[in-house]
């Protein structure tokens, strides 16, 4: 399995998005009680591709040191090239935190190799 922490995913494999969340000041964000939801689709109103949960592909790995990560699957990633053709993706990871605040931590545009 391959780990990441850069936007490209690689049809048809498995691979590991890292991320660390921190705050304005640099400092990890504590990710106890928290939740996290990982989703990517072609465009801002499209129906979400792939989405990723705290209940089923995301661990957090560093509870304190705000880290944590997804894992994306073979079977995830077969069908994101359209015929052949690459398109991005627009990736978003949403965290809703103890008290049920939610925080957008990141955006990023994701493209599939064929």
């Amino acid at each position: 399995m391959l780990i990441m922490s850069d936007s490209l995913i690689v049809e048809e494999n498995d691979v590991i998005f890292v991320y660390t969340v921190v705050d304005q000041d640099d400092v990890a964000v504590d990710l106890t009680g928290a939740t996290i939801k990982w989703t990517i689709r072609r465009t801002v109103d499209a129906d979400i591709d792939i989405t990723k949960t705290t209940a089923s592909g995301i661990t957090i790995t560093d509870t304190a040191g705000g880290e944590f990560e997804v894992a994306v699957t073979d079977t995830d990633t077969e069908d994101l090239a359209v015929d052949n053709e690459i398109t991005k993706y627009l990736m978003e990871a949403k965290i809703t935190d103890a008290s049920g605040k939610i925080y957008t931590i990141t955006t990023d545009d994701i493209e599939p190799d064929v």
